[in-house]
């Protein structure tokens, strides 16, 4: 009798098991359903924010700016690209690139790098018949038109860079002033109040200030510093070195101060202002939460999807702005490399010729120092301003 009631309730369990198993069998699917659609609507939820976020601002200034790059190209496909992990910058593309300025750099270069070597070859040949054909002062006369000639191609080969640099500053200025205000606001949506505080008038101010200094002082200091030398290049009669020299330590003792106080001061606001952006944050969030009745906790998950795609679109705005700096930093970089490296390379030619043109352009060559610490400079300011801004701020 004990047997059967044993397995009479062996069996029972088996059964309810079984059922049990069976219960769970067929509502799986419906679980998995229902969290899966969950899933999909809080993507699509944060998709739709993030898209109404982007929508809310205006990008044209930016956009007329890409359009002298790509005309195809505007900046919020830029924005969308990297939001979607589209935005396809591959090393074939980037050198593709770098060796079409190479190749048109190239052309307008070589045409006045010859014309240089070959009329310091005939200053060396005119002074070496020149007791036999002509007088000394008809040859003095020949080779002070030829200095003048070879310094008048100098020049426009400079003066095309000086251009570009000083287009290209303001040009990277118009970004910063146009992109830096809308991730100002988006961290205000957030609720990072301690970055806005810190970044809204420092940003503004110090990015115009060392644009300014460089464009007001540092561009005339180079720009003086080339005439000189050139103006010396012709007349021996003048001594201009050692104020050369003073102009040259003046523009790299300005430079290293500038972006000294720049870095220091960026540096020790921002590590300070990430602490109370978390406490704000989760303060208000807080707040929202258990302090608004029936409703708070919605409100909160509300907050959420947009604090969230604020984040996103901030962070893409300042990537995408960093890509274009990069982009626009390229060609006036390479045509003053292009520029150096010639000019060097016709020195040590031309130094076998004609000593006088030699010199020139060694000078040239090491004064083109300073557009390249002006443009890389503004560059990695910039750079270095919407790097702490996508860094800054990324509270969930």
């Amino acid at each position: 009798m004990k047997k059967r009631i044993l397995k009479y309730t062996h069996a029972k369990k088996i059964f309810c098991l079984l059922i049990l198993l069976l219960v769970l069998i067929a509502v799986m699917p419906t679980c998995i359903s229902v969290f899966s659609q969950t899933d999909e609507d809080e993507y699509s939820t944060l998709y739709d924010d993030t898209y109404t976020v982007l929508d809310n601002y205006d990008y044209s200034e930016v956009d007329k700016l890409i359009h002298d790059i790509d005309s195809n190209l505007s900046f919020k496909e830029i924005i969308l690209g990297i939001l979607n992990g589209n935005l396809n910058i591959e090393a074939d593309n980037i050198l593709s690139y770098i060796f079409q300025i190479l190749g048109i750099k190239l052309k307008s270069i070589m045409p006045i790098c010859v014309a240089i070597i070959l009329i310091a070859v005939a200053i060396k040949i005119i002074s070496s018949f020149s007791p036999n054909i002509f007088k000394d002062g008809i040859s003095n006369i020949i080779n002070l038109v030829a200095t003048c000639i070879i310094i008048i191609l100098i020049a426009k080969l400079v003066i095309d860079i000086n251009s570009q640099v000083y287009n290209t500053i303001n040009t990277m200025l118009v970004v910063i002033n146009a992109l830096f205000p809308i991730i100002i606001t988006l961290m205000g949506v957030i609720g990072a109040n301690a970055s806005v505080s810190m970044y809204s008038p420092i940003t503004a101010i110090l990015n115009t200030a060392v644009a300014n200094i460089i464009l007001k002082w540092l561009y005339p200091i180079y720009i003086i510093s080339f005439v000189l030398i050139l103006i010396s290049g012709i007349t021996n009669k003048i001594k201009l070195s050692k104020f050369i020299d003073f102009l040259s330590s003046l523009f790299k003792s300005i430079i290293s101060l500038v972006f000294v106080i720049f870095g220091g001061v960026f540096a020790i606001n921002g590590i300070s202002s990430g602490k109370y952006d978390t406490i704000s944050v989760y303060t208000t969030k807080f707040a929202i939460k258990n302090y608004i009745p029936l409703i708070g906790s919605y409100i909160s998950d509300g907050f959420n999807y947009l604090v969230l795609s604020s984040i996103l679109v901030k962070n893409a705005i300042g990537l995408a702005g960093i890509v274009i700096i990069f982009v626009m930093l390229l060609s006036p970089l390479i045509h003053i490399m292009l520029v150096k490296l010639a000019l060097s390379f016709v020195a040590s030619i031309t130094d076998m010729f004609d000593n006088t043109t030699s010199n020139i352009m060694t000078q040239v060559s090491k004064i083109l120092a300073f557009p390249i610490a002006m443009i890389a400079g503004v560059a990695f300011m910039f750079v270095m301003t919407l790097a702490l801004a996508v860094m800054s701020a990324n509270i969930i």
